[in-house]
């Protein structure tokens, strides 16, 4: 029996990894994320956001392996494994069965859509496309505690603000989010696609 499991993709991204985990990343599901303690080596890979059941990771694979590429790595680690048995995922031999582990990235897809962003870069010149109202509310919403603050107030609002924040920031802001989003999912179908059988799996 599996106790325990981690899993993710590596994806190669336009921009530095480093500067978006740093400027970029506010919460996952409305938690803030923390950084990595730094190695005995005073290197510090990225971010990670730990719940009861599971631990969400965003850290710089490519400063990890000493590469010259941008890439970035983002994975669910389940302590607990409730989640995983619905994917049919109980024991050692079910990760032989390449449709079990394949439906794996249902959950980090899901995953990311929790993550919440920033990307614009120009506030000065989003002022003139955008009321004043929602150019201090994009600004608001790149501090954690202003969504900590909103939740507490009105679970409603804050819901509807979540969802209208996301909005402004895919109109006006890099697209960052859906470009991962969309790199995570055809990743990880090359990865199966790319891969030798396993003993199991009938070609």
């Amino acid at each position: 029996r599996i106790s325990g499991l981690e899993f993710g993709v590596n994806i190669i991204t336009p921009f530095n990894v480093k500067d978006f985990l740093d400027n970029n990343v506010i919460d996952y599901k409305h938690k803030v994320f923390e950084n990595y303690k730094r190695d005995k080596n005073g290197l510090e890979l990225g971010l990670h956001c730990i719940l009861s059941q599971y631990e969400i990771k965003l850290y710089n694979k490519g400063k990890q392996n000493n590469l010259d590429s941008n890439l970035m790595r983002f994975e669910k680690k389940y302590k607990k494994m409730q989640v995983l048995k619905k994917h049919g995922i109980v024991n050692l031999s079910d990760l032989l069965d390449k449709a079990k582990v394949y439906s794996l990235i249902a959950i980090l897809l899901r995953a990311w859509k929790d993550v919440l962003i920033n990307d614009i870069e120009d506030s000065e010149f989003l002022s003139y496309k955008i009321s004043e109202e929602d150019r201090r509310f994009l600004s608001d919403g790149r501090n954690y505690k202003y969504w900590e603050i909103i939740k507490k107030a009105n679970r409603n609002n804050h819901n509807y603000k979540r969802k209208k924040y996301k909005e402004l920031v895919k109109r006006f802001g890099l697209n960052y989010h859906s470009l991962i989003y969309k790199n995570l999912g055809e990743t990880w179908d090359g990865l199966f696609d790319n891969s030798t059988n396993l003993p199991v799996v009938i070609s």
